[in-house]
This record gives C-alpha cells, sequence and structure tokens, in this order.
C-alpha cells in the first residue's frame, strides 16, 4: 500500500508480501506533500522485497514521517538496505516498544536503514 496522506493501520498482521520498495507500507511525499502514517500494535512477517532496494516491511521517504508503536517485525529482508524499515531524504522515523527478530539485509540495516532524517527508537528489542 502507498500513502500519501494520512495514515492509520492499528492490530493487523501482514505475512508474505512482495514488492519493490516498501514490501507492505510506502509511506511517500514531495515538497508540497507531508504524509504521515502510524502503525500499531501489527505484525510483520516474512515480507520481502524482490526487484526494488529498500524496506522489506516498511518504507519511508521525502518529508514522510513514520510512527510505528508495539509492533513486532519476524524475518522480512530486502536485496539492500533496511531489512525491516528504511526510511530517507528528510524524513523522520519514530520506533516505540517494538521487536526485531530475524530481519536481513544484504548491504546494511538488517532490521532498520536510516539516512537524512531525524530518527528516534525508544525501548524496542532488536535478535
Amino acid at each position: 500500500m502507498c500513502n500519501q496522506g494520512e495514515l492509520t493501520v492499528e492490530n493487523c498482521v501482514f505475512t508474505e508480501n512482495t514488492g519493490d520498495y516498501g514490501a507492505v507500507i510506502t509511506n511517500y511525499g514531495n515538497f508540497m506533500n507531508y504524509p504521515m502514517a502510524v502503525i500499531i500494535n501489527s505484525r510483520f512477517e516474512n515480507n520481502t522485497i524482490t526487484t526494488g532496494t529498500s524496506g522489506g516491511a516498511l518504507y519511508n521517504e521525502m518529508f514522510a514521517e513514520m510512527i510505528v508503536e508495539g509492533c513486532t517485525f519476524t524475518n522480512n529482508s530486502v536485496n539492500n538496505i533496511g531489512g525491516a524499515i528504511y526510511t530517507c531524504y528528510e524524513s523522520n522515523l519514530t520506533v516505540r516498544n517494538s521487536k526485531f527478530k530475524w530481519n536481513h539485509a544484504e548491504n546494511a540495516g538488517g532490521a532498520i536503514h536510516t539516512e537524512y532524517g531525524a530518527s528516534t527508537i525508544i525501548d524496542s528489542v532488536f535478535h
């Protein structure tokens, strides 16, 4: 799913999705659009990027804001960077009370890869 507005996801399960950027959710803005995605108490399992490069489950780019709270990310993978979550280009990411287990990126950020934005990770567990 691609968000360019306001998105709230709560108590959902996402398994075995594939995609080019963010196999489950792509939160994408531009110079005139500042999207917000809030993801609460959801599970992301066995999601994969097959032809793209980033964000095995979630992808946050271009002036976007993403809040992830109480979520579990298990066995998500990507052929480049950000096994579970990728955020970049003036985007902000907050991860709170979440668990990351067995996520994989071939190059960098097995669980999370961030660049060119603010990221805050609070009370989360990484295996």
